[in-house]
């Protein structure tokens, strides 16, 4: 059984085997959609002309560099995700980001609640976390 921890709440959970493989195709399948190319890559400030995008956005995140740090597993650009909720904060951080600096009503951030949706229907099929005893 988990023990709670100092603060009262369950640790976090890692991410079983079959979760993982459900996070690596929700992924795949985000990528693939057309509606996702904005997001595929790091926003460069200069070729999209928008030079203050590093002023508004503190933490920016795509979905490759979350597609390159959920598979290479700690090798650069971070440390691999070890629990789910730390994978889908920085799926949500994408569209966070889109919305924050483009405003709700932009043609890229309706783009973003298309993907946002597709990410959120995919994730309610996450497999549970299946628990092992050995008898």
């Amino acid at each position: 059984m988990r023990q709670p921890s100092q603060n009262g709440s369950s640790p976090p959970v890692t991410i079983s085997k079959h979760q993982q493989k459900h996070i690596e195709n929700v992924l795949s399948r985000l990528l693939k959609t057309r509606e996702a190319e904005p997001f595929r890559d790091p926003v460069d400030p200069v070729a999209h002309n928008v030079p203050d995008y590093l002023n508004v956005i503190k933490e920016p995140m795509d979905l490759g560099t979350i597609d390159r740090r959920l598979r290479q597993r700690g090798i650069k650009p971070g440390p691999p995700y070890t629990t789910i909720d730390e994978f889908a904060r920085d799926v949500r951080l994408v569209f966070k980001n889109c919305y924050t600096y483009n405003g709700d009503t932009h043609p890229v951030s309706a783009l973003a609640s298309k993907v946002s949706d597709l990410f959120e229907n995919a994730m309610a099929a996450l497999p549970p976390e299946v628990s092992c005893i050995r008898l």
